[in-house]
């Protein structure tokens, strides 16, 4: 067999194992769709986009986020409807056509077989990704910019001098016009690229401008709306150092799914601990190997691609971390940006660090693996409820006034549309009344004074945030002022079922 027979061979198991781990990951992307609820965010997107076009456009007024993605819902709501299945499916197909992005860009990077291949398959079972593919919000979209964006900065930096950036500025543009990290993003990479080439900082800095063009008209006609960006996040505080270490989690994910207001953090440590001992163990065959000076020289697109990502990450990170600390801009949902970065430095490195093909082969084999078995405990964890569950109380309700049509519900809540968009219910107005009757409906941050006994079978919904040491503490304070009363179990809501003689 000649040399580049056994080499297309060789090519031909990597892109093989690339192929199984994308379709792992395209599967989890589209199973399991409608396990969850849609939470306050998901039910948000859906109201915005299921009404009119004005209506879209007067909410998109008080948003900082260019209104592309509420605009590209509205047209898939029309196809098929405001159901969680068909919404999240929107989500799901941009995090599949993610995986076609890394393999089409990164096919002029330069980079060796193997390591493109894992770059792929690292791409397709990234639990960040999977779970924000099953998600009626604009990250799948953010997340698939950032692929691209990515990919095309990487073929760029190992291209020849004075590389075309037009692929670059296209994805930076369509970053810039799904969320303001998209453009933040763009900004990280642009003083990446910018610190490995100097000469080209004229022409990079007009590429960037051109790119976050979207945003930046965006944020000038905001300037001259009032109510501009009231939707702004101003209830999260600043990040710590346990906000990076949720990210480096969250991005590695393999296990310990929680809610919390800011995002969906994976909190096991054990796949990025894996992926850093692969990292150790190579650096000391490496180090044994050059003792015995036999080193092979390494690939130099290995180690410049790595450290590229590896100061981008940081950039990006370490800058938003600091101005967050005085202007609120971390959450964890919006850090998906720095997701793409951190698993390819990670898949770099191991590459620039193995000491010879064989060690890079037994490395890159390693990460992808452990990064494909972790897929097991995520989907575990997907399949568990873990969002707010709405519509699980609109049908424990419905089963309730079936049942006693005159039992009388207390909900925190002014507007019971949006419980009811996820719930497997007629989503009719009549049937609405039907089911509610003459519920009270109080705001959640006045709940706690309607909890008064009452004659007769009553039902009360308390939900307030997404903090399951909140969940709790109502649900007691419930039980305090509500004795004898039966606690139904619902994900994320304190639910109290009490019967009194009447």
């Amino acid at each position: 067999m000649t040399a580049r027979a056994d080499s297309a061979d060789r090519a031909g198991y990597w892109w093989a194992l690339a192929a199984v781990a994308a379709a792992a990951g395209v599967t989890l992307r589209f199973i399991g769709l409608d396990v969850q609820s849609y939470w306050t965010d998901e039910s948000f997107s859906v109201l915005m986009s299921a009404d009119s076009w004005s209506h879209l456009w007067e909410v998109s007024r008080t948003e900082i986020h260019p209104p592309l993605y509420p605009a590209l819902l509205k047209l898939w709501i029309q196809l098929g409807g405001t159901g969680p299945v068909w919404t999240r499916s929107l989500s799901a197909l941009f995090g599949a056509l993610s995986l076609l992005v890394a393999w089409l860009g990164l096919r002029r990077s330069g980079l060796s077989t193997p390591l493109r291949a894992t770059l792929v398959a690292l791409t397709a079972v990234n639990g960040f990704a999977i779970t924000y593919a099953q998600e009626t919000r604009p990250y799948a979209l953010l997340w698939l910019a950032s692929v691209g964006l990515t990919a095309a900065a990487l073929c760029w930096l190992l291209g020849p001098p004075a590389a075309p950036l037009h692929w670059f500025v296209l994805w930076a543009a369509l970053a810039s016009a799904t969320h303001l990290f998209g453009a933040i993003l763009t900004g990280a990479l642009v003083l990446t690229m910018m610190i490995w080439r100097r000469a080209e900082s004229g022409r990079l800095a007009v590429a960037g401008v051109i790119g976050m063009a979207p945003l930046l008209v965006w944020l000038a006609i905001g300037m001259l709306t009032p109510g501009f960006a009231e939707g702004a996040s101003r209830w999260i505080d600043a990040p710590g150092v346990r906000s990076v270490a949720d990210l480096l989690t969250t991005t590695f994910a393999v296990g310990g799914l929680e809610m919390l207001d800011e995002g969906f953090v994976w909190r096991s440590p054990w796949l990025l601990a894996a992926l850093l001992l692969v990292l150790a163990l190579l650096a000391v065959h490496r180090w044994l190997a050059a003792r015995r000076r036999s080193v092979p020289a390494p690939d130099p697109a290995d180690g410049r691609a790595a450290a590229f990502l590896a100061v981008a990450s940081g950039l990006l990170i370490a800058g938003t971390w600091a101005v967050s600390q005085t202007i609120h801009l971390w959450t964890l949902r919006n850090m998906i940006v720095a997701a793409p970065l951190l698993a390819w430095a990670i898949a770099c490195a191991t590459a620039s660090l193995a000491a010879g093909s064989r060690a890079r082969a037994m490395g890159l084999l390693a990460i992808t693996v452990a990064a494909c078995l972790a897929l097991i405990p995520v989907q575990r964890n997907l399949a568990l409820p873990y969002k707010t569950g709405f519509g699980t109380v609109m049908e424990y309700l419905a089963k309730v006034r079936t049942e006693r049509p005159d039992a009388h519900f207390v909900i925190s809540t002014l507007n019971p549309d949006a419980w009811m968009l996820s719930a497997d219910l007629p989503q009719t107005p009549e049937y609405l009344a039907w089911l509610l009757g003459d519920a009270q409906l109080v705001e959640k941050e006045k709940f706690s004074g309607a909890l008064k006994s009452r004659p007769g079978l009553t039902v009360y919904a308390w939900y307030r945030s997404t903090d399951p040491q909140g969940v709790m503490g109502r649900a007691a304070a419930m039980q305090r002022r509500l004795e004898g009363c039966e606690q139904i179990p619902i994900q994320g809501i304190a639910v109290m079922r009490c019967e009194r003689p009447g």
